[in-house]
């Protein structure tokens, strides 16, 4: 999209600004003569580059005229270009760098759209570059590379090209006689005549180039005075002479105009790879060539300042196979852009491996850094060292560094799966003198961008790769530094660890045991990280033990640094967990981290992309503060004192709230199986026929609210808190030990909970109705325990039961809504962990409460609710799974039995659609920070879609964070901890800091002082607002392309008298800016259309524009103006929808208040109140004067608004009586003055409040002509009566267009025959048939 950006800009400006520079630089007449130019003698030779721009070669030249010259193709950056541009097409095959063929076979469609487009319009049509150098003294180098200079130019040549370029100067003057000698020779051809003169006199100066080469011109060195043999220069020549006369035919040209090929072979994607070339053990080979090649320049460019180098590479001669020699090609960085798209690509799309890839580089390096030259590779960029007690600084010819930071930058180009979009963002940085001098660069590097915002260390926010961050440098550390191995390698980087120990066994068991034997012989064969540095032979291989403890002790050194930290993940995150509990004083804390650990989901027969929860749930850990006292307790009802045991992985926690999301999860299923859909099925149809036997509980309305709310309840509204109340559910004393009142402790059953709610310390008040459903979000753990009722009427079995089977085939074996004490097994030990106050006391007798199920009560481990999540995440991407499901579960039979097609299905897809589907805010960003989906919350982090719950019982605090969508999609971290309030902030600091460890996108990680803040909150607002101030606010916006303002843009009259200057306005809160941002709303600037700026979202609008069909009445922006002490003074408001007409906001209304505290109970007041506007329009407003300083405009119901402004209009007034006065050019401008003299006498008008005025621009927009024609009627009528369609204006459909009947026309009849064939009630999917696509599926 960049590049699109960059080719309109090109097109639609460049030329202009171009022009504008030629002509001032020129100059004219006298002037030009001065200059030293001749009028027009300035001419431009365009290098057409990019992939979109060779399909407007011509419009390029009518732009430019008169000062278009020609144009050519370099074609390096053109494949490199074109590979970026479909680099998501795994049908996309570029040409094979390391074939020498690439100019003869892969880019004959570009070279003849350049000759006939350039050439035959009168310009100077120029093909590539021949970048090959012979090797000094070597003649069969020389023999070698002029050779493939023949073919090279003549293959142009032949294709109409005017010229191309020369990559050795010594070559200029034959290139020139080889083109006389050929341009006279294919001209006597064409025309008909005698060739046998020119072919004879081609053949005698091909024959010369074989002749005394030490003394030829085109020597570049000598070469001792070699002669070539009489026999091998004449079978030189008639090869060449046999190339030269062949038709070029064996390369297909297709015609631009009847073949659908012909843009691919433009984009030369159409180059066949020969069988050969597909096999496994070639792309190996192709890879090795590109990563030998790619480390060198890279280190060259970076230590020694090199751009163009020039590589050895070893050349076959077409004559004889004996013929091998190494030739220099000229590598630069195009070349490496080509090279590392063509890695990336086999990677990426699974035809070569990524380990294979990791382990093609580090045998590579070795060989560069052992200098081991053969017949094939040949070294140009060594290996060097800085020298003992040399200064640091300025070591330009010291290259160790530099191969250390090409190896990581070569990981990150080719492992990244959405890779930086041009090499030089991760290369330029190294050239600043901080790093350029540094001793360790990489290092140094990922430590700067820690202090950049959202940890960005390059112009476009690129991070780089740090050691340890992603499974890709774990496998390299283990792999370069603890053992060749790629088996040992890839299982250690996959596998997550609790510990040093832990490691190390593992390691042992792998080396001992796992690995066989020709494994372990190529990990002893291999330099870097194998055996063989601690000078052990290969016959170690027998010893398996002792290689073993050989191993153990490298990785020990690796686990245990001297002064520094271990370099992978579970190490760090182990490390974050136990420092940020020591800091903040818990007593336990237990973190299971999810993650994807292929970078893409498994594949499953059917062409689902689905991740298996067994791969997501990674990373354990549970910790404990030996400073606090007792951790995990068993206790005896009655008994004195608690019994301290260390905590474990396997200690159970409480869930608490995260139960919501386990309970809605199950339910919404449960409903779906019984056919009930839960949006529309009110809970009362349901309550009422649930058997009872006693007195029957049904929702009913608090006193003084309507009836039919209570009716107006949907299952769905029980689970998104927006119907009940209660926001905290009151916990019970453990079995054994007795409520305040006397009762007896345990859980008491659901429905007695209800019925009797008193009874139980809960307020029957907050049981009932008291607000209209699906109106205003307020957090509900009451509608929970009515869905609990529901779930255990209908099924007859207790919630434990019922959800069982479930959260099994979640994998989730160790979570469950029934503790060991009210199961009543006498001599086990509760596996339970105590719950803290911050005091350090218990949280109640018996060390924790219990609480009702689905809405607190679940008890397990972080490891169990991950696989939950995972099972979650993984029925979003399933988009089967809704069906299988529901069928297996019709015919009694559950997933996974005889008889079905697919895998057990854990959850349908349905489900975690809906769950995770954002509907309108109704307050959860005010509560939470995210919007609220069904039984959990959803918040926007970047480009990310991430799943997060917050967790509160008494003693007990948790979080989870899942992301479902976005470039993190697998990822996710559950964690939980037995204390109190002061777990919030050590919860978000772990879930912060694991999240930067772990590398996800969109957060903004810079240090914040809100820790201390948070102490401060009340006792109510902690975990919600705890959660949303100290993380979810680090959550970036995922943000529409920018509209760039450019130098000379004009300035609004106004703006500079407008309280909403950008430097005054703080936005505080937007509920949509999906089309265009509402910073644009304050912008000084006049608005700008550009009709060719598109971006990721669309099209990009200098306005604030928001998604169209939101489920919200209005969509909204709040903001605040700095004014100093006092609010701001105004009566005269702005609303522009210049350049939106039909796409714009159809009403709009500002809200004011004078309150700086957001949070303030202080209601809006409307200053504008409920008003429409016109399209492509300019409204003024007259209020009464008001003031205030947080302010909420209304986007009704959505679409565009461009610009607001608030002003006093007196001051208004005198300013356009000035530029009245002084007759200003600006009044002039119809963007910013549709009609000025109706605006002064608008404002002159003494009337305050309720006046308006509505001016439209007097110009269409730029784009708005379109050769659309709309039926009239189409709704509801498909299959009936063909409707009729509306005529046009310009009587396209009637008997002016063109002498064509309305009747008759072919266009008329298509609809015809198209309409007629849809059937009532059919989705149609028109995009796809328009472009001969079809619809495979939708969820």
């Amino acid at each position: 999209e960049d590049e699109a950006r960059y080719l309109r800009k090109l097109i639609s400006e460049a030329g202009r600004i171009l022009q504008e520079m030629l002509s001032a630089c020129q100059g004219e007449g006298a002037a030009a003569a001065a200059r030293g130019f001749e009028p027009g003698s300035v001419r431009l030779i365009v290098v057409f580059e990019s992939p979109r721009l060779i399909f407007r070669m011509r419009q390029v030249a009518n732009i430019l005229h008169p000062y278009f010259a020609g144009g050519s193709l370099g074609w390096h950056d053109f494949l490199a270009a074109t590979a970026r541009a479909f680099r998501f097409d795994s049908h996309y095959r570029m040409p094979l760098k390391s074939d020498p063929n690439i100019v003869v076979e892969g880019i004959k469609a570009s070279h003849e759209r350049v000759a006939q487009t350039i050439g035959r319009s009168g310009g100077i049509a120029i093909g590539g570059m021949y970048g090959v150098v012979p090797e000094g003294g070597n003649v069969d180098s020389e023999i070698c590379a002029r050779i493939g200079f023949v073919k090279d130019l003549v293959t142009q040549m032949a294709r109409g090209l005017d010229g191309f370029w020369i990559g050795h100067l010594p070559f200029v003057r034959p290139a020139i006689a080889l083109v006389e000698a050929y341009t006279r020779y294919r001209t006597e051809k064409l025309e008909g005549g005698s060739e046998k003169s020119a072919l004879e006199d081609l053949r005698a100066l091909i024959a010369s180039f074989f002749v005394n080469l030490d003394s030829s011109p085109s020597s570049s060195h000598a070469t001792g005075g070699a002669q070539v043999s009489e026999e091998d220069r004449q079978s030189y020549t008639e090869y060449l002479m046999e190339f030269i006369q062949r038709d070029d035919a064996d390369v297909k040209s297709l015609d631009e105009k009847s073949d659908i090929l012909f843009p691919r072979a433009l984009l030369a994607s159409l180059t066949m790879r020969r069988p050969e070339q597909e096999s496994l053990e070639s792309v190996e080979a192709n890879i090795r060539y590109n990563v030998f090649q790619s480390l060198q320049y890279i280190v060259d460019y970076l230590a020694n300042g090199n751009a163009c180098v020039g590589l050895p590479a070893a050349n076959t001669a077409p004559v004889g196979s004996r013929r091998t020699a190494f030739v220099h090609v000229l590598d630069d960085m195009a070349t490496l852009e080509r090279s590392r798209w063509e890695m990336w690509s086999e990677v990426y799309h699974g035809r070569f491996p990524r380990t294979a890839f990791l382990r093609v580089l580090f045998e590579e390096l070795a060989f560069i850094r052992e200098g081991q030259e053969d017949g094939v590779k040949k070294i140009c960029v060594r290996w060097t060292r800085r020298a003992e007690g040399d200064a640091y600084g300025g070591g330009h010819h010291e290259t160790e560094k530099w191969y250390q930071v090409a190896k990581c930058i070569m990981i990150q180009l080719v492992c990244d799966p959405e890779p930086v979009e041009f090499v030089s963002e991760l290369l330029l940085p190294f050239t600043l003198p901080l790093l350029k001098d540094s001793r360790n660069p990489w290092a140094q590097a990922c430590e700067i961008q820690n202090g950049v915002e959202g940890g960005a260390a390059t112009p476009s926010g690129v991070r780089f790769w740090r050691r340890g961050e992603n499974s890709v440098t774990e496998f390299c550390t283990y792999f370069e530094e603890v053992f060749g191995s790629v088996e040992y390698a890839e299982r250690m980087s996959q596998r997550q660890f609790n510990g040093v120990e832990e490691a190390l066994e593992f390691s042992c068991y792998l080396v001992s045991k796992a690995l066989d034997k020709a494994q372990l012989e190529r990990a002893l064969m291999f330099p870097t990280g194998g055996a063989q540095r601690e000078g052990v032979c290969a016959e170690v291989a027998g010893d398996r033990d002792g290689l073993s403890r050989l191993v153990s002790e490298r990785l020990r050194r690796v686990l245990l640094p001297d002064g520094g930290t271990a370099p992978f993940r579970w190490a760090a995150a182990k490390a974050v967990v136990e420092t940020c509990l020591l800091r903040h004083g818990c007593p336990g804390v237990s973190v299971t981290v999810l993650r994807d650990l292929q970078g893409k989901w498994n594949l499953v027969p059917d062409g689902s992309h689905v991740a298996s929860s067994s791969s997501s749930r990674l990373s354990c850990c549970a910790v404990a503060n030996t400073t606090t006292g007792g951790l995990s307790m068993r206790a005896q009802p009655g008994a004195a004192g608690l019994v301290e045991k260390k905590m474990s992985a396997a200690t159970h926690m409480q869930m608490a709230s995260l139960s919501k999301t386990i309970g809605a999860a199950f339910a919404l299923d449960f409903f779906r199986v019984h056919g009930l859909d839960a949006k529309t099925t009110p809970a009362n149809s349901v309550l009422r026929s649930l058997p009872s036997e006693g007195e029957r509980f049904v929702l009913k309305s608090a006193p003084g609210c309507p009836e039919e709310w209570a009716e107006e309840v949907m299952l769905a509204h029980l689970i998104s808190h927006t119907a009940k109340g209660m926001h905290y559910v009151r916990g019970f004393p453990l079995p054994g030990f007795q409520f305040e009142n006397d009762c007896p402790g345990g859980r008491p059953p659901v429905e007695d909970l209800l019925l009797h709610a008193g009874k139980y310390g809960y307020d029957p008040a907050e049981l009932l109705v008291s607000r209209k459903p699906s109106t205003v979000f307020k957090y509900s753990g009451g509608g929970f325990l009515v869905l609990q009722y529901i779930l255990e009427k209908m099924s007859g079995q207790s919630i434990e039961e019922l959800v069982r089977p479930f959260l099994d085939r979640c994998g989730a074996q160790d979570l469950s809504f029934r503790s060991v004490e009210e199961i009543g097994a006498p001599g086990i030990d509760s596996p339970h962990a105590h719950g803290h106050l911050d005091d350090g006391s218990p949280a109640a007798k018996g060390g924790r409460l219990l609480f009702p199920e689905l809405a607190a009560g679940a008890e397990g481990t972080t490891e169990g609710m991950a696989a939950f999540l995972a099972a979650l995440t993984n029925a979003y991407w399933d988009h089967e799974a809704g069906s299988a499901r529901q069928a297996h579960a019709a015919a009694g039979r559950p997933c996974g039995e005889e008889g079905s097609q697919r895998k057990e299905v854990v959850l349908s897809h349905e489900t975690a659609v809906n769950m995770l589907h954002l509907g309108p805010d109704l307050g959860s960003l005010d509560f939470m920070g995210a919007q609220m989906g069904l039984g959990v919350f959803v918040a926007v982090c970047g480009k990310n879609r991430v799943a997060c719950h917050q967790a509160a019982n008494d003693g007990f605090r948790g979080l989870f964070l899942v992301c479902f969508w976005g470039p993190d999609r697998g990822k996710g971290i559950v964690v939980t901890s037995n204390g109190d309030n002061a777990a919030v902030a050590m919860i978000c600091e772990i879930a912060l800091e694991i999240m930067l460890i772990e590398g996800w996108q969109g957060v903004d990680y810079r240090p914040r002082s809100v820790f201390a803040e948070h102490a401060a909150m009340k006792q109510e607002e902690h975990v919600n607002r705890g959660v949303k101030d100290l993380l979810l606010s680090r959550f970036l916006p995922d943000l529409p392309d920018k509209h760039q303002s450019r130098c000379g843009d004009p300035v609004d009259a106004f703006s500079k008298l407008s309280l909403c200057s950008p430097a005054a306005v703080m936005i505080h809160r937007c509920n949509n800016q999906r089309f265009a941002r509402a910073e644009n709303l304050f912008s000084p600037l006049v608005p700008v259309f550009d009709p060719l700026a598109f971006g990721n979202d669309g099209k990009i609008m200098d306005s604030w524009e928001t998604q169209r069909h939101q489920e919200a009445e209005f969509d909204f922006v709040e903001f605040s103006i700095s004014t100093g002490d006092k609010p701001a003074d105004f009566d005269l408001i702005h609303v522009s929808t210049i350049y939106h007409d039909g796409n714009h906001a159809s009403h709009c209304q500002l809200d004011v208040r004078d309150d700086s505290d957001r949070r303030s109970s202080e209601r809006w007041v409307p200053v504008l109140p409920f008003t429409s506007l016109d399209g492509h329009s300019s409204h003024w407003f007259k209020v009464c004067p008001h003031r205030g300083r947080l302010f909420r405009l209304r986007n009704y119901p959505d679409g565009g608004i461009s610009r607001l402004g608030l002003y006093q209009s007196e001051e208004v007034l005198r300013a356009l009586v000035e530029l009245s006065a002084s007759r200003a050019e600006v009044l002039q401008r119809r963007d910013m003055f549709p009609n000025a003299s109706a605006l002064q006498s608008f404002l002159c008008n003494g009337s305050n409040g309720g006046q308006s005025l509505r001016l439209r621009f007097p110009f269409e927009i730029g784009n708005e002509q379109k050769p659309l024609v709309v039926a009239d009627g189409m709704q509801g009528v498909a299959g009936g009566t063909v409707p009729p369609l509306q005529s046009s204006s310009g009587g396209r459909w009637g008997g002016g267009d063109g002498g064509r009947s309305g009747e008759d026309d072919p266009r008329r009849l298509a609809v015809r025959r198209a309409w007629s064939a849809v059937r009532a009630g059919e989705e149609v999917d028109i995009a796809g048939e328009l472009y001969g696509g079809r619809g495979l599926a939708a969820s």
